[in-house]
């Protein structure tokens, strides 16, 4: 894990983390290892796929050649994906973006 305090904010820190393997709550167990108590998290990147620019509530299509470059990302280097290795479970919605959305609204 690697952080930077970005800002405060009266009573608040505003601090970027970047994780590059974790599990389930790991940033806000790392937090409060600290005494830091986490109100809102806010992921910006996955992988190469980037939050950006996009606006509070907005949905942006993520293409079957991301998702293979995102794969492709995981693997060690010197191996490939299969030319004709179909993307992972498109024909679902992804959940974390679909809560991403809930919770900006």
């Amino acid at each position: 894990i690697s952080a930077i305090l970005e800002r405060q904010t009266g009573t608040n820190n505003w601090i970027q983390v970047e994780l590059t393997e974790g599990k389930k709550r790991e940033v806000r167990f790392a937090l409060e290892s600290l005494g830091l108590k986490v109100n809102r998290l806010i992921r910006t990147q996955y992988g190469d796929v980037e939050l950006g620019d996009l606006p509070p509530g907005a949905v942006e299509e993520i293409t079957p050649h991301d998702i293979r470059r995102f794969f492709e990302s995981l693997l060690p280097e010197g191996i490939d994906l299969p030319e004709d290795a179909p993307p992972r479970r498109t024909d679902r919605k992804p959940r974390a973006a679909s809560r991403l959305h809930k919770r900006r609204d």
